[in-house]
């Protein structure tokens, strides 16, 4: 099993440890009591280490949450493994003694440091050179480090004595480890860091196709509605749309005369008066005699 070491601030002469409230974005940490014991593990072909921690027999790791406010960059506290930036951590020797380090973070801006407030004893990363800066690996908190002495003399003799920044703890769902131990129980993040570059560059090129085809339903719609409605007008399927229809070109009283059908007789050619037709047989009445010419 790896050494475990407790991470001793200088200036505040306390080791981290877990915070004794849930926090919404996991486990904060924290310097109060019952300081948790670390491993620091040399992530392979790198300078950064992973500095994890054993709680109920779930392992857990130093991570960072980005917040952006003011001077304060982000929230340090306690995740499950997942191999992320915000888990990657830099000791950086000091030129004070070799036992100091400060702690900068891969995900954090460049000159960011774990530092420690000094009313709430909360751990943020902050820059500038401020004296809770300054970390000793010990392997017992009870027992003050050789360099205690020099616990509030380091270079920047202002302590990081601003507020912390308040934040909702039912901003996000939490997820609590049940435990026997005697450590504080962690509370679980849930949370995510949103979608890659790729996953939104995909959604938003489906969304303008989708636009595209949609758009282009409703014009081939109306393209076919306004062609049918040419069809309807331009072809009468009655005579009375057939004189309906010429009378809306020409006016109603300048409509075409129409040519009689040839089933009507001219006057012309009907019979004279003088012609009769052909002789009717006359048939005679019983008891009647007609005479005949």
């Amino acid at each position: 099993m790896a050494p475990q070491y407790y991470l001793y601030n200088n200036y505040s002469n306390l080791c981290l440890s877990t915070d004794s409230l849930p926090f919404n974005f996991g486990l904060r940490a924290r310097l109060y009591e019952n300081p948790l014991p670390f491993t620091f593990t040399l992530i392979f072909s790198t300078e950064y280490f992973d500095i994890c921690t054993v709680s109920a027999s779930n392992h857990y790791c130093l991570d960072v949450y980005p917040v952006r406010m003011d001077d304060v960059q982000d929230i340090a506290y306690l995740a499950m493994p997942n191999d992320t930036t915000g888990q990657q951590w830099k000791l950086e020797s000091t030129e004070i003694t070799s036992l100091l380090y400060r702690l900068s973070n891969k995900l954090s801006e460049r000159g960011m440091y774990l530092d420690v407030y000094n009313q709430t004893k909360d751990v943020y990363m902050t820059d500038s050179d401020r004296p809770g800066h300054y970390w000793m690996k010990v392997k017992d908190c009870a027992v003050a480090p050789s360099d205690g002495s020099m616990s509030g003399n380091s270079p920047n003799t202002t302590l990081s004595d601003t507020v912390p920044p308040t934040i909702s703890r039912s901003a996000r769902p939490t997820q609590t480890v049940s435990t026997n131990s005697s450590l504080p129980t962690p509370v679980l993040a849930s949370y995510s860091r949103g979608l890659s570059k790729g996953a939104k560059a995909g959604t938003g090129v489906g969304c303008a196709l989708l636009a595209i085809l949609v758009a282009g339903l409703v014009a081939a719609l109306f393209y076919w509605r306004k062609k049918a409605s040419k069809n309807v007008q331009a072809t009468p399927t009655t005579r009375v749309e057939e004189d309906f229809g010429a009378s809306e070109k020409y006016g109603r009283d300048e409509a075409p005369a129409e040519l009689p059908s040839e089933d009507v007789i001219s006057p012309m050619h009907s019979p004279s008066m003088g012609e009769l037709p052909a002789q009717l047989e006359v048939q005679e009445m019983p008891g009647c005699s007609i005479p005949h010419s």
